[in-house]
């Protein structure tokens, strides 16, 4: 998810996020998003990221890549607007996985 915002915010080129995917799957690290349970979607997600320890002020902060192996030293605050759309794409593509529902606190 993290290269997918880096990307929709121009830190990223689009040409590195396979790459960064590839490089996670190597290691069998998660690369795409659960398939959600029933009856939990965008609202319950934004509601966990509210209270990530990387949030100050009540402004969403999230770790820039910025190339394989490299990001901003700091995470960067977020427009709400653009997390949501990352995580509608997200939910959207773990819809379509024939995975079953992550359990979701």
């Amino acid at each position: 998810l993290e290269a997918h915002l880096a990307c929709r915010l121009g830190k990223l080129p689009a040409a590195a996020v396979p790459r960064i995917r590839a490089c996670f799957e190597s290691y069998g690290l998660p690369v795409d998003m659960p398939r959600l349970p029933e009856g939990k979607g965008l609202p319950e997600l934004m509601a966990k990221m509210a209270v990530d320890k990387k949030n100050v002020g009540g402004a969403i902060r999230c770790t820039i890549i910025t190339d394989v192996g490299a990001s901003i030293d700091c995470p960067q605050p977020v427009a709400r607007e653009t997390m949501e759309a990352v995580l509608r794409d997200a939910i959207a593509a773990s819809s379509a996985s024939s995975e079953p529902p992550a359990k979701m606190a």
